[in-house]
């Protein structure tokens, strides 16, 4: 039946993307990810800290095209905290604490698998505003040109990069908390 769904859907369509596709096709879980294809926005996964709890990562976006779209996502580190692996009821509630461009060895390094996938619309996460080079982003989404010279933005610049705002450090984009 599924496989029917999927190949009416190619020949409508053309053809799917991957993360299109895993929205027809089961996936089972869990599974250590090759690749961003075989991620969706909602995955999440554990992994374990030092004293033994373990924190929980999301994904939130995923690169549709470009340079290494296949081994880069936008995602994020829930402020939560476990002493067992997290599942789909133990991180419900749980809001980003911080969020940015994150490659799939952050997954796969840690030694962590994708251990289900949760809709993010339940937590109300979404991706925060980014400034990466000269555009204003949402996740990985251009918004708009940003410009240097925009009266208070270097203020906010300056207070971003003193608090450590976002996994990376430029030229990859760094994220501002609750920004619309």
């Amino acid at each position: 039946m599924l496989a029917s769904i999927r190949d009416l859907s190619l020949s409508l369509v053309g053809t799917l993307s991957s993360v299109q596709a895993n929205y027809y096709c089961m996936r089972k879980f869990p599974f250590i990810p090759k690749s961003s294809l075989s991620l969706s926005p909602g995955d999440f996964w554990g992994f374990k800290l030092k004293d033994g709890t373990w924190a929980c990562g999301r994904v939130l976006q995923l690169r549709k095209s470009g340079p290494n779209s296949r081994m880069w996502f936008f995602g994020a580190l829930l402020d939560w905290n476990g002493a067992e692996t997290p599942n789909a009821d133990s991180i419900a509630g749980a809001k980003a604490l911080r969020q940015g461009t994150m490659h799939i060895d952050s997954i796969k390094r840690t030694g962590s698998h994708i251990e289900g996938t949760r809709s993010l619309k339940l937590e109300g996460i979404e991706p925060w505003l980014c400034i990466s080079g000269n555009d204003v982003q949402r996740g990985n989404e251009y918004v708009r040109a940003w410009n240097v010279r925009t009266p208070g933005i270097t203020d906010l610049c300056v207070l971003a990069r003193s608090l450590h705002l976002g996994f990376c450090k430029p030229p990859f984009p760094w994220c501002v908390p609750g920004s619309r």
